[in-house]
Formats: structure tokens, sequence, C-alpha cells
């Protein structure tokens, strides 16, 4: 559905953003609070980018194929009979 190129521009953007908007909504701060509101931006972009990524596969998988978790542990409700 996404191409890899358009999702992590657009995790950039949302890392931008989030962290732009939250500088702004706590705006007098010092070089440490924006320090730190940046590495959670950061983070916030990965988390974004990774769970769009889970999206991504689930909406694109053919229908009649059960989507199973990666790695031969079997969790509950992934059981096969």
């Amino acid at each position: 559905m996404f191409s890899r190129r358009n999702l992590i521009l657009a995790s950039f953007a949302f890392a931008g953003m989030w962290t732009a908007g939250m500088v702004w909504w706590n705006s007098p701060m010092t070089t440490a609070g924006v320090v730190i509101l940046m590495i959670t931006g950061a983070l916030a972009g990965i988390l974004w980018y990774r769970g769009m990524r889970i999206v991504d596969e689930i909406l694109s998988a053919p229908e009649g194929i059960e989507l199973k978790p990666k790695g031969g542990r079997q969790e509950a409700g992934w059981i096969e009979p």
C-alpha cells in the first residue's frame, strides 16, 4: 500500500510536528527540556513508523491468508489445531 520511502518521510514529518507541538505547548522551556522533547519526538517517530508498517502488512495481506506471528513462538489465539 505504502512505499517504504513515503512511510519514512511521513514518520519524519510526524516526529517533527509532534516535537514542535510539544515545544509550543510547553512554551517557556529550558535547553534540557527541549532536548528531552526532541529525544521523545524521535522515539514517537520510530514507534509511528513501526505501527504503520504493521498496519500496512495487515491491510495488504491477500484474503484467505491468516496472519501469524513471525518466529516459532505460538501464543494464545495463534495455536493451530
